[in-house]
C-alpha cells in the first residue's frame, strides 16, 4: 500500500508539470481539440470490458504465481479482452466521428482520435491486462515504475514533438508513445509470475475457466458503463454548447482533478486481493475493519488535496496558460467529484470480495442519472461551474447510498452468523464531520489569501502551507486523526531518527 500511495503521488506530481508544460506549449484551444480527440478512448475503455481484469485478480490472488494455471487463465482472459476491445472499436469510433462531424462540428479531431483508439487496441490493452496480473501479486514497487514510465513518457514525447508541430498530433503521438512504453515495462515486470507462453492444456484450461470469470464481470458490466457515461458525457455536452476554449479549460481541470481517482485504483489493486483473502479464510472482522481504516485515511489525504487545492483554483487554473482560469470554479467542484469517485470505489469493493458486483451497477446508475442529468440541464443555461456541482450531486447521492447498502450488507451477515462485526459501517457520520470541518478550514484560509493576494505562485505556495496547517490542526483537534494513528507516526518518526 506504501508504493501504491507513493505511486499516485509521483505520478500525479509527473502528470501535472505534463499538463502545465503542454498546455503553455500548445494553447487552451489545441488541448480542446486534444479533449475531443481523446474522449473515444474513455468511452472504448467503459464499452469494451466486462471487468474480465477484476475477476482475473480475484481469482489469481489464491493461485501461486509463475504457474501452468496462472499462466494459462491470464492468457485466456488477455485473448477475450483484445477481441472485445478490438470489435468495440469499431462501433466507438463511428459514433465519435458522428459526434465529432455532426453537432459538435469539430471534423479535425477525428482521425487523431482514430489513432489513440488503435493504439489502445495494440499496446494499453494488453498492457492493463499485464497489471493486472501485478497488483493480484500486490507488486507494488513494480507497478509505480510501470506507471510512473506511462506518465514520464508522455511528456517527453510530447514536449519533443512540439518542435515539429504544434497541432493537436503532437499530444496525440505522445499518447500513443506513452501507451507502448508502459507495456514494454509491464511486459519485464511480469517475467517472475507467469509464462512466456501457456501450454496448450493449461491455455484450455484457462479458456474452461472464462464462464466463471465473465459471469462475476457481467454483474459489473452496467456499473462499467454508468461510470464511463459519467465521466466522459459531461466533456462532450460542454463540447455542445461550448466553443475549444471553453472545451480546453473544462477538460484541463477534469484532467487535473481526474488524477485524484488513481488514489482509487492504487488503493483497490492493495486492498482488493487482500481483502479476497481475508474472505476466504473467514476473518471477516478484518475485512470490515481493513476497508473502514483505509477508507477514512484515502479520505482524509484526498479531501486534504481538494482542499488546498480547490482554495487555490484560479491561480492553479492560471498556471496552465491564457485562458485555463474560466475553469476555476468546475475545478472546486470536479475535486470533489473525484474524492467522491474514491471513496464508492473502495467501498464497491466490499461489494466484488462478497459477489455481489450486482450492488455497485445499481448504485453506479445514481450519479449516471442525476449527476449528468443534472448537467445536461445545467451546461446551456449556467455554465460548466454550475454543471461540475450538479455532477458533484449526483456522486454525493451515490455514496451515501452505497454505504447505507453495504453497511445494511454486513450487518445481515453478521447476524446470519458469518463472523462477528462489532461496526459494519464503512465510514461514519462523526468521521464525514471531521472530514468536513478540516476541508472548511483548509479551504478557508487558502482562498482567504487567493483574494487578498494577486499573485499566482505565491497564492499557491503561501496558501498551499497555510492551509496544511490549517487543515492538519483541524483534523487533530477534531480527532479526525485516532491516537493510536498518532502513536505509530511518532514511533516511525523515532525510528526514522535513529
Amino acid at each position: 500500500m506504501g508504493f501504491a500511495g507513493l505511486s499516485f503521488f509521483v505520478n500525479a506530481a509527473v502528470v501535472l508539470l505534463s499538463a502545465v508544460v503542454t498546455s503553455r506549449l500548445y494553447g487552451v484551444e489545441v488541448v480542446g481539440s486534444y479533449a475531443l480527440a481523446i474522449a473515444p478512448w474513455g468511452l472504448l475503455v467503459s464499452l469494451s470490458t466486462v471487468s474480465e481484469q477484476v475477476a482475473m485478480i480475484r481469482t489469481l490472488a489464491v493461485i501461486e504465481r509463475k504457474t501452468d494455471d496462472a499462466t494459462g487463465l491470464f492468457f485466456a482472459v488477455l485473448s477475450a479482452s483484445m477481441t472485445l476491445t478490438a470489435v468495440m472499436a469499431v462501433p466507438v469510433f463511428f459514433i465519435s466521428r458522428a459526434l465529432l462531424d455532426g453537432p459538435i462540428d469539430q471534423g479535425p479531431a477525428v482521425l487523431p482520435a482514430a489513432v489513440i483508439l488503435a493504439g489502445y487496441v495494440a499496446f494499453e490493452n494488453p498492457g492493463w491486462n499485464l497489471e493486472s496480473v501485478l497488483s493480484a501479486y500486490s507488486e507494488g514497487r513494480r507497478l509505480f515504475w510501470a506507471r510512473l514510465s506511462v506518465a514520464l513518457s508522455f511528456g517527453v514525447v510530447a514536449v519533443a514533438l512540439r518542435a515539429v508541430t504544434d497541432t493537436v498530433w503532437g499530444l496525440t503521438i505522445a499518447t500513443v508513445a506513452s501507451f507502448a512504453v508502459g507495456t514494454i515495462v509491464r511486459l519485464v515486470s511480469v517475467r517472475d509470475l507467469i509464462n512466456r507462453r501457456p501450454s496448450g492444456a493449461a491455455y484450455r484450461a484457462g479458456v474452461q475457466r472464462l464462464p466463471e470469470l465473465l459471469r462475476f464481470g457481467v454483474g459489473l458490466l452496467p456499473g462499467q458503463f454508468f461510470i464511463g457515461a459519467t465521466l466522459q458525457l459531461p466533456l462532450w455536452l460542454v463540447a455542445n454548447t461550448s466553443g475549444l476554449r471553453a472545451i480546453g479549460a473544462f477538460s484541463r481541470a477534469s484532467t487535473m482533478a481526474v488524477r485524484l481517482n488513481e488514489a482509487g485504483f492504487r488503493i483497490n489493486e492493495m486492498l482488493f486481493p487482500d481483502l479476497v483473502r481475508a474472505r476466504r479464510e473467514g476473518d471477516i472482522e478484518r475485512l470490515a475493519a481493513t476497508q473502514r481504516t483505509v477508507l477514512r485515511l484515502a479520505l482524509i489525504v484526498l479531501v486534504f488535496l481538494a482542499s488546498i487545492a480547490g482554495g487555490a483554483s484560479e491561480a492553479v487554473m492560471n498556471v496552465f496558460g491564457d485562458g485555463f482560469g474560466s475553469a476555476s470554479g468546475a475545478f472546486v467542484a470536479l475535486l470533489g467529484v473525484h474524492v467522491c469517485y474514491v471513496a464508492c470505489s473502495v467501498v464497491g469493493t466490499g461489494f466484488n470480495v462478497f459477489d455481489r458486483p450486482i450492488y455497485n451497477s445499481a448504485t453506479s446508475s445514481i450519479r449516471f442519472v442525476v449527476g449528468v442529468g443534472l448537467v445536461a440541464v445545467l451546461v446551456p443555461t449556467r455554465g460548466i461551474t454550475a454543471a461540475a456541482f450538479g455532477l458533484l450531486v449526483g456522486y454525493l447521492v451515490e455514496l451515501a447510498v452505497r454505504v447505507a447498502v453495504l453497511t445494511r450488507f454486513l450487518r445481515r451477515l453478521a447476524d446470519q452468523g458469518d463472523g462477528q462485526l462489532a461496526d459494519t459501517r464503512p465510514i461514519d457520520l462523526v468521521t464525514v464531520l471531521r472530514l468536513v470541518l478540516a476541508y472548511s478550514a483548509g479551504f478557508a484560509v487558502v482562498r482567504t489569501l487567493a483574494e487578498t493576494v494577486d499573485h499566482d505562485l505565491v497564492t499557491i505556495l503561501a496558501g498551499g502551507t497555510l492551509g496544511t496547517v490549517a487543515f492538519v490542526a483541524a483534523a487533530l483537534a477534531t480527532g479526525l486523526v485516532t491516537s493510536e494513528e498518532r502513536a505509530t507516526i511518532t514511533r516511525w518518526r523515532t525510528a526514522r531518527g535513529r
